[in-house]
């Protein structure tokens, strides 16, 4: 008998049902909520994820030509909306207008120096002697404005030098088509949906995230050469249906074209901006050093130069205060943007089940943190970590089903957030009324032939970016396998 393969939506238990009830409403065996049993399509004479195998875990083949079956159509094209036109050109204004002020500031103090040497400085030859002490005492005060202004204007300039670049992780996880054909071609498929250059990479890594980024970062400003990241705990706790709405989202960013670059603009902005504000480097070591060792009265100058120094790093953080508040819109338009398109390829009611499940998730990871935390205090380095968030976010779903809980969902709007509020952006993603472009619940991790050496690879980077320990894989500890949603 032909069976249709999907998950509950509350608990992710997996769960089958006869082709005759597609379509049709059913408690759950495991939680007893109601759910959805998904519709056959109507160019498909098979259920989801019917079965072509004994073991659909294995059977990567079944799983493509489920997908080639499953994606019909492409995200309707659509002009910019004008929120996003108006971000688009005033994060362009005040980029120029930033740009002319920090270069207005340095030529005021450059300025203000000049003025001083010519028009003050040579007053104090006319000041009145009363005696060594007395001239070396006026000396140090008119020298005072002049040293520190100097101090200032070297320390203003220096961060014209300092890199746009955005760090990047020293190494990344990368896929190929060769061991994980179906996720590749997955991707494929929802480029041509979503009308995006295809990934030149696929990296994985541990975070409950996926992202858009270039290859070679600045490198690559006017290339194609693009990357897509895919935390591995997103295969471990989703199902597919989620999980190609995420990718829908992450390649709509690469089908911004333009906004996918000015959000990379604007990230090394902001970033520049955060490290000419608050980063320390060798000057500062040596000006409080000096400070510190020199004579009092030079010190008192150089305590001196000290404070223009900070009242220009006050003005330099209000331009970052600004330049971040106006990037901000522009970044949410850009995520609104994206999710157009998950909500195109997953559905727009489904957009919020995937919203929360990707929250419970998140929540998942930082009580993962505390699981590893004892681990380590009884000598032991767990494996499989992907698994352990997913069977810590089933604990948070679990209290979030209980009444009284409160709902995780925010609707709150920040001033200084690159994400819209969730409320906002479900809100926004129901307007488009679709049923999705792919509907196939099966869970998202059998779409990779190497799961388990994956999870282990990307388990190993965890702690080795937060512990600084090279790890070898045998040592590590599998914990009890995490709530199964498989029967």
């Amino acid at each position: 008998m032909k069976l249709i393969d999907f998950e509950c939506l509350h608990c992710q238990k997996r769960l089958r049902a006869p082709v005759s009830a597609a379509g049709k409403s059913a408690k759950c065996a495991n939680c007893g909520q109601q759910v959805q049993i998904p519709a056959l399509r109507k160019n498909s004479s098979v259920g989801y994820g019917e079965k072509v195998g004994d073991d659909l875990k294995n059977a990567a083949t079944d799983i493509v030509q489920q997908i080639s079956m499953e994606i019909d159509g492409t995200v309707p094209s659509r002009r910019l909306n004008i929120a996003y036109q108006f971000s688009l050109f005033l994060v362009a204004v005040m980029t120029v207008l930033l740009l002319v002020v920090y270069c207005g500031l340095i030529v005021s103090i450059c300025y203000g120096l000049t003025w001083y040497w010519q028009e003050v400085l040579p007053n104090m030859t006319n000041t009145p002697s009363f005696g060594g002490r007395f001239f070396i005492l006026v000396a140090i005060l008119f020298a005072t404005p002049l040293i520190a202004g100097c101090v200032t204007v070297v320390f203003v300039i220096k961060p014209i030098f300092f890199s746009l670049v955005i760090p990047r992780r020293a190494r990344q996880r990368s896929l190929t088509r060769a061991t994980e054909p179906a996720l590749f071609d997955l991707v494929d498929r929802l480029c041509t949906v979503t009308r995006s250059p295809k990934p030149t990479r696929i990296d994985v890594s541990y975070d409950v995230n996926a992202a858009a980024s270039f290859d070679r970062g600045i490198r690559s400003f006017l290339g194609r050469d693009l990357v897509l990241t895919i935390g591995v705990p997103l295969f471990a706790g989703l199902n597919l249906r989620q999980l190609a709405g995420i990718l829908a989202h992450e390649l709509g960013h690469f089908s911004q074209g333009v906004g996918l670059r000015s959000r990379y603009v604007i990230c090394a902005v902001n970033f520049w901006f955060v490290k000419v504000v608050y980063q320390r480097d060798q000057f500062d070591k040596a000006l409080d050093k000096a400070i510190q060792e020199s004579d009092p009265r030079i010190g008192f100058v150089l305590a001196g130069a000290k404070g223009f120094v900070y009242v220009s790093r006050g003005v330099l953080w209000c331009f970052m205060i600004l330049a971040n508040a106006i990037s901000c819109m522009m970044m949410r338009q850009t995520e609104f943007d994206a999710d157009r398109y998950a909500a195109y390829v997953s559905g727009s009611e489904y957009f919020e089940k995937t919203h929360r499940r990707v929250m419970e998730l998140s929540l998942g990871q930082k009580a993962m943190c505390g699981t590893v935390e004892d681990a380590l205090k009884r000598r032991e380095l767990l494996d499989d970590l992907p698994g352990i968030i997913v069977a810590e976010a089933a604990k948070v779903n679990a209290r979030m089903s209980n009444p009284g809980t409160n709902d995780q969902q925010t609707g709150a709007r920040k001033l200084f957030a690159i994400h819209p509020s969730d409320v906002d952006r479900i809100n926004a993603a129901k307007k488009y009324r679709t049923e999705g472009l792919f509907r196939l619940e099966v869970p998202a991790r059998d779409i990779l032939k190497n799961y388990d050496a994956i999870s282990t690879g990307v388990t190993i980077d965890l702690y080795r970016d937060q512990l600084g320990v090279f790890v070898n894989p045998k040592v590590l500890v599998r914990l009890n396998d995490p709530q199964d949603s498989t029967d």
